[in-house]
């Protein structure tokens, strides 16, 4: 779907005289880090997965026809089944992961995701074909998990588990595990330049709406 979806569309497109394609991958396309504020330029793609191959092929199949793509890691808010619903139930379980404010993460909600996105397609792109979407500065996981756990307040499993016993513990509540990995490596990216050169002001810091807070309680585990 990735590799052939994206050539179908963009031939259609091409039939049909659309000017702008924005592809939005993923920063998974770097392989699994750490990376530590790095631009597009100065990062080589090294897909981990599948998944993130065909993504990384179909970035190609766009930035051939003139299109830009873009890069967000972690994309959060109303809508999210992965990442904050994870980590909440990460943190649950794990009371031991270790959560300086070293480890940090480029993030984005999917609101301000779509006000970039729509931006870049009304520019026809930005002065690079390939941008990072993310907030200008990174977060620390600490950071995300105090306003999770004082907005949300869920409860503390009785029996904590190390780091090491977190995936397999994630798996049997259905979730996939990458939670852990969030937590416990640095990866972020370079994002300032993009609002800079999109010519809009990012969002300064990471926030939740009641809306998110009432997605995430009912959101079922993908």
């Amino acid at each position: 779907m990735n590799v052939e979806g994206t050539r179908h569309l963009v031939s259609a497109a091409a039939a049909a005289g659309c000017g702008t394609i924005v592809y939005v991958s993923i920063c998974g396309v770097y392989g699994r880090g750490p990376h530590c504020g790095g631009r597009v330029s100065q990062l080589t793609p090294a897909p981990s997965s599948f998944l993130s191959s065909s993504r990384l092929q179909a970035e190609q199949i766009v930035l051939d026809a003139g299109g830009p793509w873009s890069g967000p890691h972690v994309v959060y808010g109303h809508g999210d089944k992965g990442v904050m619903p994870a980590l909440v139930e990460m943190r649950t379980i794990t009371r031991d992961l270790p959560l300086d404010d070293a480890v940090r993460l480029s993030v984005i909600h999917v609101t301000e995701l779509a006000r970039l996105l729509a931006r870049v397609a009304q520019k026809g792109g930005l002065a690079d074909p390939v941008v990072h979407a993310a907030m200008a500065d990174p977060v620390t996981v600490r950071e995300v998990l105090t306003v999770l756990f004082e907005l949300q307040q869920p409860a503390l499993s009785s029996t904590a588990v190390g780091p090491a016993a977190a995936p397999q513990q994630m798996r049997a509540k259905g979730r996939s595990g990458t939670a852990v990995e969030i937590t416990t490596a640095n990866n972020w990216y370079e994002a300032a330049s993009t609002w800079e050169s999109a010519g809009l002001e990012p969002v300064a810091t990471f926030r939740l709406t009641r809306a998110d807070l009432d997605w995430h309680k009912t959101a079922a585990p993908c």
